[in-house]
């Protein structure tokens, strides 16, 4: 729960920071019409933009890495859930069981335990836990090789 929280709050400052920047080259190219608009030909500030180099297959083997740690995740809290909803059905289901139990059956009435095709004790086992690193070991990303295509 703390690492979704955490990814959110990045892709929030990530998309404010896109933002922020569309916004002063806006106001700058505004700034520009109107001086020459207005004919001033000497303008003693100027804007410079610096494109950044980034190494493409780094932050794509990152972006994996973020992506299948989500999935393990979210894959995790819904087992959770899954393990508590089942949890409530069975007491609920006991309950019931008790409750005709105490009515009986009459003659030709079939029992819940005849009408169930499954076992309700039976429930999946959920899959491991993986840790930070044993997902970027899946995925083949370290900051050493991060030049390498997976």
């Amino acid at each position: 729960m703390y690492f979704r929280e955490t990814r959110r709050l990045l892709a929030v400052e990530r998309e404010k920071d896109h933002t922020l920047i569309k916004n002063i080259l806006t106001v700058w190219k505004q700034i520009k019409s109107l001086r020459k608009f207005q004919q001033c030909i000497c303008t003693p500030v100027k804007l410079q933009v610096q494109k950044m180099k980034v190494n493409r297959n780094k932050i794509e083997s990152q972006y994996k890495v973020e992506l299948f740690a989500e999935v393990i995740e979210q894959e995790q809290e819904l087992q959770e859930t899954y393990r508590k909803e089942m949890e409530v059905y069975k007491e609920k289901m006991q309950l019931w069981k008790k409750k005709q139990g105490t009515t009986g059956y009459g003659k030709g009435e079939k029992s819940v335990d005849e009408y169930t095709d499954y076992d309700l004790e039976k429930t999946p086992e959920p899959s491991a836990p993986l840790d930070r690193a044993a997902i970027e070991a899946m995925g083949g990303s370290t900051e050493k090789d991060g030049n390498r295509r997976t």
